[in-house]
């Protein structure tokens, strides 16, 4: 009896949940709308409808309707912005969109002052609604002189020259193109061959290192050129300086691509094929595309100078801060070579074939000299398009001492000096530090430290506080105007980590004839007691912590 029970039971549960499964399977739902929420331009829609058949319920989001826009357009004017003001008719929202800048109606450029060998011209041209007249300066072309670069030269052929403009110009272009020989026919007068042999020598204006032999036969001149060997030696063995950080140095994280190529010298009207470094740079410093044969220290050095701007540089940077970027990366990147400077002092016959001298130096062995440092500054400059020249001179009053070399640099309109070898400043024969001293000033204060013997006709009449235009913290420059202000910059000198670090300013107020206290002051508030020094360069302060 039992067992007839059980079999009953489970007979009938099953009968159930089969019952059970076939009302949740079988039932096709027919929906039917039970409340309704219209979309508008502003807000979603929503419909609600239930099962008329097993009660089931479900719901729908209906989208939001277009807008109904009407357009009005607004035309820019000399100082406001043109832009298109939408309005929807519907729920009133409003949009701007095609927003333009303010432009000004000009005329056409005018002339005011034609360029010359000397001096830089200037053309204007004057808006015909408001008035205004925008200056726009027309660079010397002096500096920019394309003639060698665009003169063809095959030093199989034999040339018939007529003057001795021609001779130079072929000499000139032999030298740049690394010709072995230059055989010409001189169809004008000449007194003495020797001293035509010493013009072209001192009126070169190409400054690469060559040697020569000349041979006259009656109006048949032959010069054999041998130039100097690419660099290879390097002393980077014997770094004599350590580059101290420095809160003044400020790298941008990198924006650029790997494979970002839209250097500003990509543009050029020009082109020259390159094999050297020397004539990388010729090319560079005359705002010429450089085309680097292939496998060649050019191609090398390029490659290497391009990767470099791809990390310091970025399209948003304006012209001056591009530069600092540049002059920054080289004194913080590069160590003074003071055993090439020492090999030079004392007559070593060599010293041409060492890296330290040129791009190679920069680039290959971070150590280099002031030629060096200042051609990679020029070269750096002008693949970004700011114009600038690497300039040879002298200590002043001591022409006959060693060398220096420099640079002249485009910004804003000016021209001003850079020397970055200078602004890696040494202490104590030890250590560099980063300034500004000599970055972006005029001749006047130039001049009382060194004397260019190149490009004179370039003038620097101007120059920038780059200290007011440095910003620390997010907010403040500089150009320290009180003592709250130099209270406020110990205190971010002092949040520096470790050690050995700098940090250069201006003080721009009366502290009179020491600023000693005044600085001793602004530790004592902060409660420094680290040890640390400063440098007084005028109103140009170094901070310094050991």
């Amino acid at each position: 009896m039992v067992k007839k029970i059980s079999i009953f039971v489970l007979l009938m549960t099953s009968i159930l949940l089969c019952s059970a499964c076939d009302l949740i399977n079988i039932c096709d739902h027919e929906y039917v709308i039970i409340n309704e929420i219209e979309a508008s331009c502003s807000t979603e829609g929503l419909k609600e409808e239930e099962c008329s058949k097993c009660g089931k319920k479900r719901e729908e989001s209906i989208p939001k309707l277009s807008h109904t826009f009407t357009s009005n357009v607004i035309s820019p004017t000399c100082t406001t912005s043109g832009y298109t003001l939408n309005t929807c008719s519907v729920c009133g929202e409003i949009e701007k969109i095609n927003i333009t800048d303010p432009a000004h109606k000009y005329s056409e450029w005018k002339i005011v002052i034609n360029p010359s060998d000397v001096n830089d011209g200037l053309r204007q041209r004057k808006c015909e609604d408001c008035g205004y007249v925008d200056s726009e300066v027309i660079l010397s072309t002096s500096y920019i002189n394309l003639d060698v670069i665009k003169e063809e030269f095959d030093e199989s052929i034999k040339y018939s020259i007529n003057n001795y403009e021609e001779l130079l110009l072929k000499f000139n272009a032999a030298i740049l193109n690394r010709a072995s020989r230059l055989e010409c026919t001189i169809n004008f007068d000449v007194t003495d061959f020797n001293v035509l042999l010493d013009d072209l020598i001192n009126d070169c204006s190409v400054e690469f290192n060559f040697r020569l032999r000349a041979s006259v036969v009656g109006n048949n001149l032959t010069i054999t050129f041998t130039h100097t060997a690419e660099p290879s030696n390097s002393t980077k063995e014997t770094i004599a300086y350590t580059q101290y950080a420095s809160l003044n140095y400020n790298p941008i994280t990198k924006q650029r691509s790997d494979d970002f190529d839209g250097f500003a010298i990509n543009d050029s009207l020009y082109q020259f094929k390159v094999s050297t470094t020397d004539q990388l740079c010729y090319a560079l410093e005359r705002g010429v595309l450089p085309i680097p044969e292939t496998g060649s220290k050019a191609e090398l050095i390029y490659n290497k100078i391009k990767e470099v701007l791809r990390e310091i540089i970025s399209d948003d940077m304006n012209d001056i801060e591009k530069a600092k970027a540049i002059h920054d990366y080289l004194i913080m990147n590069v160590v003074y070579d003071n055993d090439l400077l020492m090999m030079a002092s004392n007559g070593v016959s060599n010293t041409n074939e060492y890296n330290g001298f040129y791009l190679e130096g920069v680039f290959l062995d971070n150590e280099a000299v002031c030629e060096g440092i200042s051609k990679a500054f020029s070269a750096m400059c002008n693949i970004e398009g700011i114009k600038c020249v690497n300039v040879s001179g002298y200590a002043t009053g001591n022409p006959d001492g060693l060398g220096h070399a420099w640079n002249k640099v485009y910004v804003n309109g000016n021209w001003y000096i850079v020397d970055v070898t200078s602004d890696g400043t040494i202490v104590n024969g030890a250590y560099e530090i980063l300034s500004y001293k000599y970055f972006l000033i005029d001749e006047d204060t130039y001049s009382q430290k060194y004397t260019g013997r190149t490009f004179t006709n370039i003038v620097c009449n101007q120059k920038i506080d780059i200290y007011e235009l440095s910003i620390y913290s997010g907010t403040f420059n500089l150009k320290i105007e009180s003592q709250a202000e130099l209270n406020k910059l110990v205190a971010f000198f002092n949040s520096g980590s470790g050690i050995n670090y700098t940090l250069e300013f201006e003080l721009a107020f009366d502290y009179g004839s020491s600023a000693t206290d005044e600085i001793r002051q602004a530790f004592l508030v902060n409660g420094i007691y680290s040890s640390y020094s400063f440098i007084d360069n005028g109103d140009i302060f170094m901070l310094i912590r050991k």
